[in-house]
């Protein structure tokens, strides 16, 4: 008797975590908070997203691992969320914001594109800006119809930018920032395409750039220095919407310019060396 009552306790345990491992693989992103050791179908959609934005977060296999973790504070810092490794509400909204958001790779046409995503060409150029069919690889591009937040500021998402103006600005971001935080890199890159928006600057990031007396590495010729894998990684999350100066048009490092005119202007932030201002 005995043995039977036990035997049916097991067999009840058994079952009931055979539904619960059920429950947990087929959890739905936003449904729960992912953090190391977490498993299910919730956290392969964020291993897709993290790899789709160009974070690394290993093998997509529905594990938060720690690869997984560190790809999630990568991802949290270059948004400007607390680097915690923790997948909740925020972390989140931002993650399935940038499903909207499409990396451009060798090879891609506005035609190809539109035909995997669901869209058409027209559409892809409208949401875009595009005048042309014209793609650099690496441009992150808006996909009509999708979800967003407001961690995407739309008016940058759709900024066309050529191969050029892309190789002068992550060139600038290396000599500025080199020695700075991806999240100060990402700050500065913003700085140069926020001014593209400002009607008190030129209208392009090359004129932007080469405006006179506004960039130090202009002046010095140091911008005609190669740049780093990060410095464009860091002006592909500038064009995809993320401003970590949250909105600035000036910075500037007190370290080495300790009486400029720039710190009589309003105060935004400080990230690493430098201070964001208005």
């Amino acid at each position: 008797m005995i043995k039977r009552q036990l035997v049916s306790i097991l067999g009840v345990l058994v079952t009931t975590a055979f539904l619960l491992s059920g429950t947990v693989s087929a959890a739905t992103l936003g449904s729960r908070s992912l953090s190391l050791g977490s498993r299910g179908q919730d956290v392969r959609e964020v291993q897709r997203i993290l790899a789709q934005n160009g974070f690394s977060p290993g093998q997509q296999d529905g594990i938060f691992g720690p690869r997984t973790e560190q790809a999630v504070v990568a991802f949290q810092r270059t948004v400007g969320l607390p680097t915690i490794g923790i997948v909740g509400p925020r972390t989140t909204a931002s993650l399935l914001a940038h499903r909207a958001i499409y990396t451009v790779v060798r090879g891609d046409t506005l035609t190809s594109i539109a035909r995997r995503k669901g869209t058409t060409v027209a559409e892809l150029k409208a949401a875009n800006k595009l005048e042309s069919d014209f793609l650099v690889a690496g441009r992150r591009i808006i996909i009509p119809g999708a979800s967003t937040s407001a961690v995407t500021t739309p008016s940058r998402s759709r900024l066309a930018i050529t191969r050029e103006e892309r190789s002068t600005l992550a060139r600038l971001v290396h000599a500025e920032a080199q020695g700075e935080s991806f999240l100060g890199k990402v700050a500065v890159a913003a700085v140069v395409l926020n001014r593209v928006d400002d009607a008190r600057f030129p209208d392009t990031i090359q004129q932007v750039l080469y405006q006179p007396f506004q960039f130090e590495p202009v002046l010095n010729r140091w911008i005609y220095k190669p740049a780093g894998e990060a410095a464009y990684r860091a002006v592909d999350a500038a064009l995809a919407g993320q401003d970590p100066s949250q909105g600035a048009v000036f910075f500037y490092n007190p370290q080495k310019a300790p009486h400029t005119w720039m710190a009589t202007r309003p105060v935004i932030l400080r990230i690493g060396n430098h201070v964001f201002m208005r």
